[in-house]
């Protein structure tokens, strides 16, 4: 859910864009979204996943992409983050406590330019949240836009970058976390109304009767907590997991 009331001190030198700019991609084009595609406002993380596994039973997906979640988070469950739609002025940054998008990275060796020179491999990032028209969105000018100025460390986003194949399996959410504080007397409510599904179980969570991980398991930036998964980042080392040379 995002905050209000932020008032967010900047730099104007964009530690995205010094990390992206002498970035010239090969293009290999990302599937599109499905035409069916499910969104619930405020469960970034249940839109990632529904996408995700409509992803990853594509053969010619398995083939040719790495499919990652990323969530975003820190410490303080505050990061701030640009071209958001729940922006409530142009230009204004959004206060998540946590987001989640996914990111598609091609499996195919660069190629080389001309003078020799090794190309990069191109990542694209689905965010059903953001403004950027085009989605998916090649990587870096999502990083561009999305992170393009140095902030105060309350409001810099960490990154925990999991696997498709282990997001599918592991994550489950009972949706607790979107519950208002309890009032005596009056019936529990939701922060914002819950998607009309059953809530989502993934196998191996379903065997070890796992109901709710989110937050402890995927939303935790601590790189040392327990029973977590995948690699928590800074806005750099993601920058080139995606980005990098091979």
């Amino acid at each position: 859910m995002p905050h209000s009331g932020d008032t967010i001190p900047l730099q104007d030198v964009s530690a995205s864009d010094q990390l992206v700019e002498n970035h010239n991609p090969t293009s290999f084009t990302p599937p599109k979204l499905p035409s069916d595609y499910i969104y619930t406002r405020c469960y970034c993380e249940e839109n990632i996943y529904l996408l995700c596994q409509e992803l990853m039973v594509r053969q010619d997906v398995r083939e040719r992409w790495e499919v990652w979640a990323v969530f975003i988070s820190n410490e303080n469950k505050t990061v701030a983050l640009w071209e958001q739609k729940a922006a409530r002025v142009a230009g204004a940054p959004v206060v998540w406590d946590y987001h989640c998008i996914l990111v598609l990275k091609s499996k195919q060796p660069d190629s080389y330019d001309s003078g020799g020179d090794q190309g990069s491999v191109e990542a694209w990032v689905y965010d059903y949240d953001s403004s950027i028209t085009q989605l998916p969105c090649p990587w870096g000018e999502y990083v561009s836009r999305t992170f393009p100025f140095q902030l105060m460390p309350q409001y810099q986003s960490l990154f925990r970058v999991i696997s498709g194949e282990d997001f599918i399996e592991r994550f489950a959410s009972d949706r607790s976390h979107m519950l208002s504080p309890e009032i005596e007397g009056e019936p529990l409510k939701y922060v914002s109304p819950p998607p009309l599904y059953e809530p989502i179980c993934g196998e191996i969570s379903r065997q070890y009767g796992i109901t709710s991980n989110l937050m402890q398991s995927f939303v935790c930036m601590d790189p040392d907590a327990e029973n977590t998964f995948g690699s928590v980042m800074s806005l750099e080392k993601v920058v080139f997991k995606f980005l990098r040379r091979v």
